[in-house]
């Protein structure tokens, strides 16, 4: 249900689990200004996100903006969780992180933006933006064909992000 946040030990949508308080973080933390593509649909998102579309046809991509308090384990935990979700192998090592892990800078902030694709139709592009109380995700994740069209305009739309915390 939109607005609502999930029940304790309900996944957030990404393999994430809803946690007692993580709405209200959420709720609490002020909302960068971004512009997205034109053709990017609004969704309504649940309480865990501060933003989400769809990319247009038939398959789309999901792009979700989310907050979470902490680090979620930091760089290497994150990256290799979402390497999971697209079906690889979730064993890279600090050591060879960079094959799927570009260092970038969104508003004056430094961020890691990741690229993975998968063997059974599944890719996924995402941003991470740690902060000393927070880390920011904003991914765009679904079948591979959907997310390589988009990734030029997802790339364009970081780039519009405008931090307000």
């Amino acid at each position: 249900i939109p607005g609502k946040m999930p029940a304790m030990g309900a996944s957030t949508g990404g393999g994430m689990q809803a946690l007692p308080g993580m709405a209200e973080f959420t709720a609490a933390t002020a909302t960068p200004k971004w512009t997205p593509p034109a053709n990017w649909v609004v969704e309504t998102g649940d309480a865990m996100r501060k933003g989400s579309w769809k990319t247009p046809g038939d398959n789309p991509a999901d792009i979700s903006v989310n907050v979470f308090q902490g680090t979620l384990g930091g760089l290497l935990a994150n990256v290799n969780r979402w390497r999971g979700q697209v079906g690889l192998s979730p064993d890279l090592t600090d050591a060879n992180l960079g094959q799927n892990v570009q260092n970038v800078t969104i508003d004056g902030r430094p961020a890691q933006l990741v690229t993975l694709d998968g063997p059974d139709n599944q890719s996924m592009s995402g941003l991470l933006v740690f902060l000393p109380d927070r880390v920011w995700t904003i991914k765009m994740s679904g079948p591979t064909k959907a997310v390589q069209a988009e990734r030029a305009d997802f790339r364009d739309f970081l780039d519009t992000i405008k931090w307000q915390d």
